[in-house]
């Protein structure tokens, strides 16, 4: 035999004996505790995974900031070209010096269609200056 512990207005009630209306079948909508409940567990899950991410995306975030916060700088004015003594600077192992010296400087100095004022170590270099200096 069984006996009905709640609703409450239904206590005590024998199973056999009980009649319920298509109402009370139907059942209550749950409680406001339960949604509050899932929402906030919801949520938390929710910030775990995101924070989860964002740590775990660390480096790529914090390249996108400064893309972003270069983006949004304003582009400093272009300098005037004419006041460098070289275009171009030439760098080379000390195993292509003869090639440098005897076809590509004269190539880039004299044969190409706009003259380029080349800079190579050995011929244009002043000793015991920096090389940020001389750049």
């Amino acid at each position: 035999e069984y006996i009905c512990g709640s609703p409450y207005s239904k206590k005590g009630t024998r199973l056999e004996d009980m009649k319920l209306s298509p109402e009370e079948c139907i059942g209550r909508p749950l409680p406001t505790a339960f949604w509050v409940t899932l929402s906030v567990c919801l949520l938390q899950f929710n910030a775990v995974r995101v924070v989860s991410l964002a740590y775990r995306f660390r480096w790529h975030l914090q390249l996108y900031f400064f893309y972003f916060s270069a983006w949004l700088r304003p582009t400093p004015p272009r300098r005037s070209h004419s006041n460098f003594t070289f275009d171009l600077f030439v760098s080379h192992n000390s195993n292509d010096a003869t090639w440098v010296k005897n076809v590509l400087v004269p190539e880039l100095e004299k044969r190409s269609q706009s003259p380029f004022k080349v800079c190579v170590y050995s011929r244009n270099w002043l000793t015991g200056r920096n090389i940020d200096d001389r750049m």
